[in-house]
């Protein structure tokens, strides 16, 4: 049977009456509602005028389900499909519109996504070729879960108990996934014998591809579920049906229920395995490259219905805004930083601006023209045009990522080299006497605010009075303030790098510590004060070389030729 009909509406002084109103009317008189304060039903919109409407039981039933409130009467456990027949384009569909699940449903199922994605994006950086293979290999199962249910979902979704279920589990084994997104990385899915700190390390992330794998072959054995109930259901349509029409289409429901199930194997095979990484990795990708493949040849197979073109291609409408939309928390994060942090300068703004005029421009290129009512699905290119919106929207998660990296790899230079710049003055005005700090009072007032908007292990005004007690009334002082300046400077550039939220490297970090153990105890001999103050300096300054290159990994990753002109901060220093 075809969706639901659609009444046209009636203008002002029209003397015909409302068929459903004049239904309800008819059925309960009582409960009847004047057309302004009716409400409505929750059911997407389609033309279907070419069709039959349903009957009179048929809307009364569909305005009862959804549209009263509280007032609804209870869902049906199971709806019967319907003898698929085409409607006005050219489509079969198997359930009246009446019937299907409300987009409410659907939406609901989208947040899951988004949830799963936004923890995933805020525990994993891009800035490498090896972080963008993390970042895919977990974006591909996210993006296959949703796109395999709602490929199940465009077909068989009903507006009963059974599908709610379902969609409940589907929602329960989603989350899980998203769950163990923090540690997942698919460079570590083995457990290791040690007893260490890395040891433990290496394990959480173990747990976490563990924890992936399982949920997605419960996923998996869900769909196995739906699609076998379909195929129960087409074996054994009601009464007055013909047994023929529907085991004609059993392929639609059988092969992907063949497939997932063999999927699901391989998943949970590669989570209950403790050892061999590589064929880990092998079983549980190969699963799903396996049911991607089957999208691709399912169309082939004799009894094919395509799917609803105005259905799918909304879904996936969706996804893609969904995409975006995650982009955009992304780069309203990261411009959080920016402007409310440290460093912030002028050139903020126009970064903002200009990111917020390519997030429209990709809005406009992809959407601008585009009518879900319009669009049409060939039976064969229809499934890679499913498939190859995997690319762009990782394409998409890529481009914003890259512009999040370059906005705040710039402002913590300008951070980096402006405490370098302020820094300066204030030693050598303590070197020469000034305790007090009355000639570098502009330069000491912008440290005391800048700082003060960072989580610093030693406040500056607790490190101005362990400088003023370490020269001060002595003859000989106690520390090299020049030595000891290069280890503050690197915990403010530690903090900094925090309040961006910038993974550094466990190389970095080692030299950092480096520097903050730096021996800065005053050495009376002037030679053996100048050699160790030069030794240290030339320490410091591979360090601000290293530290540099290594903020701007993300940048020179995603903007290659920045290589000719980036800068070291040490040029500013």
């Amino acid at each position: 049977m075809a969706p639901q009909h659609h009444y046209p509406l009636l203008t002002p002084g029209s003397e015909k009456t409302d068929p459903l109103e004049r239904t309800r009317t008819e059925s309960d008189p009582g409960d009847a509602h004047p057309p302004a304060h009716r409400p409505a039903t929750l059911h997407r919109s389609s033309s279907t005028s070419a069709l039959p409407a349903p009957s009179k039981h048929h809307a009364h039933h569909a305005e009862h389900l959804e549209g009263r409130g509280w007032q609804s009467r209870l869902l049906d456990w199971i709806v019967h499909l319907q003898k698929p027949e085409p409607n006005e384009r050219h489509e079969r569909v198997w359930l009246h519109d009446y019937q299907r699940a409300p987009e409410w449903l659907e939406l609901f199922y989208d947040l899951v996504i988004v949830a799963v994605l936004s923890v995933f994006s805020e525990t994993h950086e891009v800035s490498s070729g090896q972080s963008v293979a993390v970042y895919f290999s977990y974006f591909i199962i996210i993006w296959w879960v949703w796109a395999s249910q709602t490929l199940y979902d465009v077909h068989f979704q009903a507006n009963d108990w059974l599908h709610r279920l379902f969609k409940g589990a589907q929602l329960a084994a989603f989350a899980f996934i998203g769950a163990c997104a923090a540690q997942f990385d698919p460079w570590n899915v083995t457990w290791t014998s040690e007893v260490s700190q890395e040891a433990a390390i290496v394990d959480a992330k173990a747990n976490s591809f563990r924890g992936v794998a399982i949920a997605y072959a419960v996923g998996r054995a869900l769909l196995v579920f739906q699609y076998a109930f379909v195929c129960v259901r087409l074996l054994i349509p009601i009464k007055n049906q013909n047994m023929r029409e529907y085991k004609g289409h059993i392929s639609l429901a059988l092969f992907p229920a063949i497939v997932y199930g063999a999927s699901g194997a391989l998943w949970i095979t590669a989570a209950l395995l403790t050892n061999s990484e590589p064929a880990k990795l092998a079983l549980a990708y190969s699963g799903i490259f396996i049911e991607f493949l089957s999208v691709l040849f399912q169309p082939l197979l004799p009894g094919y219905i395509k799917p609803p073109a105005e259905m799918i291609s909304e879904r996936f409408g969706a996804l893609t805004l969904i995409i975006l939309g995650e982009g955009i928390i992304g780069l309203i994060r990261s411009f959080s930083f920016v402007i409310s942090g440290f460093g912030f300068t002028n050139t903020a703004y126009l970064q903002c601006f200009c990111a917020l005029i390519i997030v429209f421009g990709a809005w406009h290129f992809m959407f601008h023209g585009f009518s879900a009512e319009t669009f049409r699905l060939k039976r064969r290119s229809g499934a890679l045009w499913l498939i190859l919106h995997l690319p762009l929207h990782f394409s998409i998660l890529l481009l914003f990522a890259g512009i999040r990296t370059a906005t705040v790899y710039g402002n913590m230079v300008d951070a980096m080299t402006e405490v370098q710049g302020q820094l300066t003055p204030i030693i050598h005005a303590m070197q020469a006497g000034d305790l007090n700090l009355a000639t570098v009072q502009s330069q000491n007032e912008w440290m005391t605010m800048q700082l003060g908007k960072l989580d610093m292990p030693t406040p500056w005004e607790q490190e101005v009075i362990q400088w003023q007690k370490a020269i001060g009334n002595h003859t000989v002082p106690e520390v090299d303030l020049t030595i000891s300046s290069y280890g503050y400077i690197a915990e403010i550039w530690l903090a900094i790098a925090d309040s961006f939220e910038v993974e550094l490297s466990d190389t970095l970090v080692n030299e950092t510590q480096a520097i903050l153990n730096l021996n800065d105890t005053w050495v009376a001999s002037a030679a053996g004060r100048i050699a160790l103050e030069n030794a240290d300096y030339s320490m410091y300054t591979q360090f601000i070389d290293d530290f540099s290159i290594d903020i701007a990994q993300g940048v020179l990753f995603f903007f290659p030729a920045a290589v000719r002109t980036f800068p070291s901060i040490s040029h500013f220093c």
